[in-house]
């Protein structure tokens, strides 16, 4: 009698094999092609054997095979819920004969954060749910403490294709998708280093691919400013990139607008649109890293932007002004709260915001300084406005 299937060796395909003639050797039935990953195409599958649906990403370039499976046996002992978890490492050598591999993933189901995204910005109001921005903020700001706190990890390439969405897909007519329940997992790790945090010299990738290439892989429009400089001259990439990178795709989800209406290139942003577009609940977590041009001096810890988060959310002070035409006190614009708890908090008498009227002002928090409770004076620069604060 014949040995059960899984100890029957598979019978080599030849080099032209279709991926479905592939994925069935593997004992997987293709069912669609979900996207394309760092080293190959992810299919969406269901096993043969269990019947479970299951993304399967087939790497068919030999140069990349021992890259994806040191990545897929890396990522295999993860175990974080907001990290698409890799279940099994195929080694196709049996099938093709070719060094190749297949990656045998989880499957998230609603897609990447890009098409959602894209999709918002067709709509009337452009952003996703606040309540699933703060959410989803928390959750990559999380992974970012797991893995380069746990796991000493760097991802290296943190942008809205590599986050998948645990929910429904974008419909095909657009309309809007529920995202009450809705949760993010970080995905495709084909950039990510190890961190000696002993001896940076002996950093190494997980997928053994240079420091200088993963710079330069990187998608331009996430890439920190040290990154995008010293690209060609050798950067060593730190956990600050990442920070960046995760500050930009909050930055997108918080106000629906793309990168390219955000800032005026890579690495470069737009001061007036951050202060003024971000909400009042991700503005000082967003500024002090986007705003800081000083690599040195921009937080660069995702459980101190946490905290900011958590600080923003239940605030110390609520910063309010009086509205003369309504006769009572009015929360301030999140650009004039920012700045003025940031002089508040460090004993600063005086402080500025330059913007345009009528955000261009010029705060004198002397009395403020004095007591918590007295009023204080907001006067307008070339507005002219005069305001009074509490």
């Amino acid at each position: 009698s014949l040995p059960p299937p899984s100890l029957v060796a598979p019978t080599p395909a030849p080099p032209s094999a279709s991926p479905a003639e592939i994925l069935r050797k593997l004992n997987f039935e293709m069912l669609s092609e979900l996207g394309q990953g760092s080293f190959g195409i992810v299919f969406l599958c269901r096993s043969l054997a269990d019947k479970l649906k299951v993304a399967v990403k087939l790497v068919l370039d030999p140069s990349n095979a021992k890259e994806a499976m040191r990545e897929g046996q890396k990522l295999s002992n993860v175990d974080h819920k907001n990290i698409v978890r890799v279940r099994k490492v195929h080694d196709l050598d049996p099938i093709l004969g070719l060094g190749t591999c297949a990656l045998e993933m989880e499957v998230v189901p609603g897609g990447d954060l890009y098409r959602h995204l894209q999709a918002c910005r067709r709509r009337p109001d452009p952003r996703l749910p606040h309540a699933s921005v703060l959410r989803f903020s928390r959750q990559l700001l999380g992974v970012l403490v797991y893995l380069h706190g746990t796991k000493n990890w760097l991802h290296g390439d943190i942008k809205p294709q590599n986050i998948l969405m645990d929910c429904m897909p974008v419909p095909a007519d657009g309309s809007p998708v529920d995202y009450s329940s809705a949760d993010i997992k970080l995905s495709d790790f084909g950039l990510a280093k190890v961190m000696d945090l002993q001896n940076s010299a002996r950093s190494i990738m997980l997928s053994n691919a240079s420091t200088v290439v993963g710079v330069m892989k990187g998608t331009m429009w996430y890439l920190s400013p040290e990154a995008l400089q010293g690209a060609s001259s050798g950067y060593e990439r730190t956990y600050s990139d990442d920070i960046w990178s995760a500050c930009l795709v909050i930055y997108e989800m918080d106000t629906g607008l793309s990168l390219q209406q955000l800032m005026t290139a890579p690495g470069a942003i737009k001061l007036e649109e951050l202060l003024t577009k971000t909400s009042r609940e991700l503005l000082p977590l967003l500024a002090s890293v986007l705003a800081v041009p000083d690599a040195a001096s921009r937080c660069k810890s995702a459980a101190e932007l946490l905290q900011k988060l958590d600080a923003s959310v239940d605030p110390l002070y609520i910063w309010e002004e009086y509205d003369a035409t309504a006769g009572k006190y009015a929360c301030m614009h999140p650009a004039a709260t920012f700045v003025l708890e940031t002089a508040f908090l460090a004993n600063e008498p005086l402080a500025q915001l330059p913007l345009p009227p009528p955000l261009d002002l010029n705060f004198d928090i002397m009395a403020l300084l004095s007591s918590a409770t007295a009023l204080g004076s907001a006067t307008g620069r070339r507005s002219g406005a005069q305001r009074a604060i509490r």
